[in-house]
């Protein structure tokens, strides 16, 4: 199985938000964005700057966590949700997160996915956030598939060539 990782830290929201936004804008349709970290490391500012890559005025995104699902209309569909709140894995099924990954034309991004592990497929973005300090935040992307480690080659010139 293909797989490439990369780290990348930022020291401000609004590296983080500069981060997803590139991430976004290298987006084309059917991707998955699997997030993970503990409360408050920026799961949802990255979607921010994700949506605003793709177009989406970035105000308009919060956490779904208690309607667990919010889709935005950009260049491109993007479908968010948050499974914090999932305690059953039935509960995946009910909020149609399978039937969104037959799509293969919107985006998906789920935060807490590490919830939903029996649920999705092999080939993803894995992004784990984790805490530095207050403001430094470090980003473990781990692509999985030739599609996502192109993505993540695409993700890491765009990183080098434009610093936040």
């Amino acid at each position: 199985m293909l797989q490439q990782s990369l780290t990348y830290t930022t020291r401000s929201i609004h590296e983080t938000l500069a981060f997803g936004e590139k991430l976004g804008r290298l987006l084309n349709g059917g991707e998955l964005i699997c997030l993970e970290g503990e409360l408050g490391t920026g799961k949802t500012s990255l979607v921010q700057g994700i949506a605003m890559g793709m177009g989406i005025t970035s105000g308009h995104v919060n956490s779904p966590t208690f309607t667990l699902h919010h889709e935005y209309q950009g260049r491109v569909s993007l479908h968010h949700l948050d499974l914090y709140r999932i305690e059953q894995p039935e509960e995946i099924e009910k909020l149609g997160l399978l039937d969104l990954l037959d799509d293969h034309q919107d985006i998906v991004i789920i935060e807490w996915a590490d919830r939903s592990r029996g649920f999705l497929p092999n080939d993803r973005l894995r992004i784990r956030i984790q805490w530095e300090d207050e403001n430094i935040r470090r980003f473990e992307l781990n692509a999985v598939g030739p599609h996502y480690c192109d993505l993540l080659r695409q993700i890491e010139t765009s990183l080098m060539n434009h610093k936040p």
